[in-house]
């Protein structure tokens, strides 16, 4: 697999189209700095402009085009921590080819693996479609990062890195109900407009809307008698992004007490997947 795939695209007007009404839409000054951060990969591993591939005769050419086509569009979404579904890479990417996708996606995780410092991961259990998301490596190595967020973002950030302790600490999944009165023990409101200076949303907006989204937290309902209740659990994206270890660690020095004293945390931080142990 050459690093050297990339694709040429001006700046314009960019719309991810989604199969549904999440899309994501980025304008000029967006996507000219998408690419001057990311530096678009092209070139081909394959020799000959007119050689043809077992994918049905797309041209050395093609497949550059549409490996960059793919690359691009997956980055984009990654901006806001949105997971990409397979059709609406297919759509944006491929030019109704969509029998090259094993191959695409293939060479566009090596591509995010060996030049942007990202895994290309799918994301488990989604019946309707296979969907991707980006995490980065060095998050994974170095914990949560907030390197070149905004204000209000690293004030979700750590809100967030909050409610996923609670979560983790708690060892079930968590209603509203018991969330918010840990948040409030800590001076916070899920309910408030103004729930911490800067943040522009409640903090359940955040954990029913825009974390859901992401897969940060899993969103399920629980209907008990004519009252509907949320839990919420780690999402796939938090699974793969934050090591239970640190999370522990974090926790055990706000308490002053040692990571052990917790043993099933403990011991579901030591059985943590692969995919993060062995970076």
């Amino acid at each position: 697999m050459s690093r050297n795939r990339a694709a040429n695209a001006a700046p314009q007007q960019v719309e991810m189209t989604s199969s549904d009404d999440s899309s994501v839409e980025v304008d000029s000054d967006d996507e000219a700095s998408t690419q001057r951060k990311t530096n678009r990969p092209k070139a081909s591993r394959r020799s000959g402009n007119s050689q043809q591939t077992p994918t049905g005769g797309s041209t050395t050419n093609d497949m550059s085009q549409m490996v960059a086509d793919c690359v691009q569009y997956i980055l984009v979404g990654h901006q806001k921590h949105l997971p990409v579904k397979r059709q609406d890479i297919s759509a944006n990417s491929l030019n109704k080819k969509h029998n090259a996708f094993k191959e695409v996606i293939d060479e566009a995780k090596q591509i995010f693996s060996d030049i942007y410092g990202f895994l290309l991961l799918e994301v488990p259990d989604m019946h309707s479609s296979q969907t991707y998301i980006l995490v980065s490596k060095h998050s994974i190595e170095n914990g949560v990062e907030l390197f070149g967020l905004s204000d209000e973002e690293k004030q979700q950030r750590g809100i967030l890195i909050t409610v996923l302790a609670v979560i983790f600490m708690t060892g079930h999944p968590v209603t509203d109900v018991w969330m918010n009165s840990f948040l409030e023990s800590v001076g916070l409101d899920m309910e408030s407009k103004d729930p911490v200076e800067g943040l522009k949303v409640t903090i359940k907006e955040l954990m029913t809307t825009t974390w859901t989204r992401q897969l940060y937290l899993k969103l399920t309902k629980e209907r008990i008698g004519d009252v509907t209740t949320n839990k919420y659990s780690w999402g796939f994206r938090a699974e793969s992004e934050i090591k239970k270890h640190d999370m522990l660690k974090f926790v055990s020095d706000v308490l002053h007490c040692n990571p052990k004293t917790w043993r099933m945390q403990y011991s579901e931080a030591e059985k943590q997947s692969p995919l993060i142990e062995d970076l």
